[in-house]
């Protein structure tokens, strides 16, 4: 039987690493299909990428991993269209892939707010390598950041950016920073360590333009 795994991050790195070890890639065709032209990489901490630190370091597998385990893996090909009739996916280079198990690991589309004035130029979203990269290259003649959303990434995003020797602002729309994880008290102590980084933060703040 043909399995095939439409995304190439975390969760399908991981399902992968399960199938491995339970010895279903021998029973298994597997294939997997991914946008991006990396290996697997860790999402979670791609602000070391903004500090400097090689691409590779972001990696949870290497090439030979797959090959070992008899796992078809191809990059840059995007899935664009499913025909459930045929059990066929249809990629961006032309490909039919057929299949007789299909497993959807896309992840999330990211978000950009329906804001007035919002120039997709110059504003960036922080979710893979290629977004890093395009801050990165931003950051060069850039002073100043805004960052909208006080969350665990928007915090993350103005750490290294500051380190990158920009003025960062974050502008949280909640009471607090990291509203869906800590409470007053620990949000008002964490405001307190994230202005002693000389990062600029405004709260109960909605971006209207």
């Amino acid at each position: 039987p043909h399995l095939v795994i439409v995304g190439n991050g975390m969760v399908s790195h991981r399902l992968c690493t399960a199938l491995a070890r339970l010895g279903a890639t021998d029973r298994f065709q597997v294939t997997i299909l991914g946008e991006e032209p990396y290996l697997a990489y860790d999402r979670v901490h791609l602000s070391r990428y903004v500090r400097g630190r090689e691409r590779n370091t972001l990696r949870l597998v290497t090439r030979a991993w797959y090959d070992e385990h008899q796992i078809a893996l191809e990059t840059t090909d995007k899935a664009v269209e499913i025909d459930r009739k045929s059990k066929q996916v249809h990629t961006v280079s032309g490909k039919w892939i057929p299949y007789d198990h299909l497993i959807l690991a896309t992840g999330a589309t990211p978000y950009l707010p329906p804001i007035p004035g919002l120039d997709k130029d110059t504003a960036y979203v922080y979710r893979t390598i290629a977004d890093l990269e395009a801050i990165k290259s931003a950051a060069q003649s850039a002073k100043t950041v805004a960052i909208i959303g006080g969350g665990l990434l928007g915090l993350e995003a103005a750490q290294a950016l500051t380190e990158l020797g920009l003025q960062a602002h974050i502008i949280e729309n909640a009471l607090y920073l990291m509203p869906r994880q800590l409470d007053v008290g620990a949000a008002a102590r964490l405001r307190d360590t994230v202005e002693s980084l000389g990062i600029e933060v405004s709260v109960d703040k909605v971006t209207l333009r």
